[in-house]
């Protein structure tokens, strides 16, 4: 019997270090227990934080793969645009924004449409891509149709010249650089 009582009181020293209570010891472990689970919820909060960012980018800039290299491309792409719309000084009004290209050829000019159906169809009229304008009422009504367009949506067209005389050059772009930005000029080879 007496060993048995030995046993246990040498079993119960070895849990504790000497001279701690083994109320202490719980405390303690009890205080440290309440300090990680306050970490844990810190670290959830934060986590909850980033999630929300990272989704919030994703909603922005529509990366092609959600990894850091996708987000890095299309913030790169995001930061093209913007220096672009900085430049132009409008957005652009469609992805594919060349609208029009202008062949002003010894005096005359043609104006073929450029851009996709369905931009064309919402300036009105019956305009299609691949359409091509040489009387002046159709130009003038054309350019009326763009400009609203332009006006509503606070956005700007790109246009393409041809060009083969100083004189061409000069009268095209007075006339038309107050409806579109110029996206290429090209003289046109004799």
């Amino acid at each position: 019997m007496l060993f048995v009582v030995w046993w246990s009181n040498a079993a119960a020293s070895d849990s504790t270090e000497p001279g701690v209570s083994p109320t202490i010891l719980v405390a303690n472990l009890k205080s440290r227990v309440r300090t990680l689970e306050e970490q844990i919820a810190q670290i959830t909060k934060e986590n909850k934080e980033f999630k929300d960012t990272i989704d919030v980018l994703r909603q922005m800039l529509n990366p092609t793969e959600p990894t850091a290299a996708g987000f890095r491309a299309a913030l790169q792409k995001h930061d093209a645009e913007v220096a672009t719309n900085a430049r132009r000084g409008k957005p652009k009004c469609a992805e594919v924004n060349t609208l029009v290209h202008l062949q002003a050829i010894d005096g005359r000019l043609e104006m073929l449409l450029l851009g996709a159906n369905d931009v064309l169809q919402q300036l009105g009229q019956s305009w299609r891509a691949d359409q091509r304008l040489t009387e002046e009422d159709q130009i003038k009504q054309f350019l009326q149709d763009a400009v609203s367009y332009s006006r509503a949506r606070d956005c700007r067209f790109d246009y393409r010249l041809t060009y083969a005389t100083p004189v061409d050059y000069h009268d095209a772009r007075q006339r038309f650089e107050n409806y579109f930005y110029p996206e290429a000029i090209i003289r046109a080879s004799r």
